[in-house]
């Protein structure tokens, strides 16, 4: 409650959705986050998934990596994603969807 009251997290339906008086009150005191412009976890990850399918080949966004540690995915909004290129001759590849990439025996990157 204390977060939500002075602007650090959002209130989501699945869980503060029955907080959602405490963000209202945060937005219009413009505390914390509410101090400038906003966006929501949800619309950054939509706009970085629309950004990177525009970018990537045949619009599949997600990367797949070859490491020490195996054959991870990177998602556009992954830390590392940007910096990180596919290279085809290490077997790395480009996944359309999260499914795609679990179903061919990748695991996502734990550092999302």
């Amino acid at each position: 409650m204390r977060l939500l009251r002075r602007g650090h997290v959002f209130s989501t339906a699945s869980s503060y959705g029955s907080y959602a008086t405490e963000e209202t009150a945060a937005r219009t005191a413009k505390v914390g986050i509410w101090s400038g412009p906003t966006q929501s976890p949800e619309d950054y990850r939509t706009a970085a998934w629309n950004s990177a399918k525009g970018k990537a080949p045949e619009g599949c966004p997600i990367k797949g990596r070859v490491t020490r540690g195996g054959k991870i995915y990177l998602l556009p909004w992954s830390p590392s994603y940007r910096s990180r290129k596919v290279c085809k001759s290490r077997g790395e590849r480009w996944f359309c969807s999260e499914s795609e990439a679990l179903a061919a025996g990748w695991k996502p990157d734990p550092a999302s």
